[in-house]
């Protein structure tokens, strides 16, 4: 048998518009699905052995205090959970796994449409992100933020190609940014400050539409969230204890552990780079 030679894979590679795609969502299901696997019959993160788990198996015992907690991602688990009458478990752990192997091709789009890599840059972009031990960390219990970002970031993705899209998935747009807002606060927060920035640039009639309909679902949320919110500040406000846990060396330990890996590269790509907005 004759081996293809490795410079014609990776043309194919470079040329294709599908292969790329099933290359960076494989690896991530993969990277995502080994932990999985590995603590079976045990659940992994803290957030899903002390939210998602007991939320789901006995929701309607939850819902009052989970109503005002932006509850539409645990919400839609317990909906798959009972209409395929899964076990909770199962589907936590396979709505994760799928959250980031799209989380994985939002940002290979990233590197293709709006940075204007190759496909053999943006597969290596996407590898790069979500092998990094904060993008783990996030997936291994903080789901309803991966979901939420990733949607930010396909609704992102179609903005920045208006006007140049049609109604159809300017429709597709309103409502991943409208699920997005209702999932989480933050970045709820983050793509409603995104969007308004972004109808000041384009300034397009259907954009501005848009970002109305999202800052006032967005803004009715946070209304019916709003006991929530004050109770937690004011808690974090009477609390004068010190965690030890949080001390500024242990900071400054997590976030080299984080982060250190990617200060050769970053010096050097702000060195190099002639784009002035990573310079900002």
């Amino acid at each position: 048998m004759n081996r293809v030679p490795k410079v014609q894979i990776a043309n194919i590679i470079t040329n294709s518009k599908k292969y790329p795609y099933l290359i960076v969502f494989s690896i991530a299901i993969f990277l995502r699905f080994v932990p999985e696997i590995l603590a079976f019959p045990y659940p992994i993160g803290y957030d899903v052995i002390n939210y998602y788990l007991p939320v789901i198996k006995n929701f309607e015992e939850y819902w009052p205090t989970i109503s005002n907690q932006f509850p539409f991602y645990v919400s839609l688990l317990y909906a798959i959970s009972e209409v395929f009458h899964v076990e909770p478990r199962s589907v936590i752990s396979a709505s994760i796994v799928l959250v980031f192997g799209f989380f994985s091709l939002t940002i290979f789009s990233i590197g293709r449409n709006l940075l204007s890599l190759d496909n053999l840059q943006s597969i290596f972009l996407s590898i790069f992100v979500i092998f990094q031990m904060a993008v783990l960390r996030t997936s291994w219990d903080l789901h309803k933020d991966m979901f939420a970002l990733t949607l930010t970031f396909f609704s992102l993705l179609f903005i920045s190609k208006i006007p140049n899209i049609s109604k159809k998935l300017i429709a597709v747009t309103a409502t991943l940014s409208i699920i997005s807002v209702l999932a989480d606060r933050m970045i709820g927060l983050l793509l409603s400050i995104s969007l308004i920035g972004s109808s000041f640039v384009k300034r397009d009639r259907d954009l501005a539409i848009v970002v109305g309909i999202v800052i006032v679902i967005f803004g009715l949320s946070l209304q019916a969230n709003h006991d929530n919110i004050g109770y937690n500040l004011k808690m974090a406000g009477s609390n004068n204890s010190i965690n030890e846990i949080y001390n500024p060396m242990n900071l400054i330990v997590l976030f080299l552990v984080m982060n250190a890996i990617l200060l050769p590269s970053g010096i050097v790509g702000f060195i190099r780079s002639k784009l002035i907005i990573f310079k900002i």
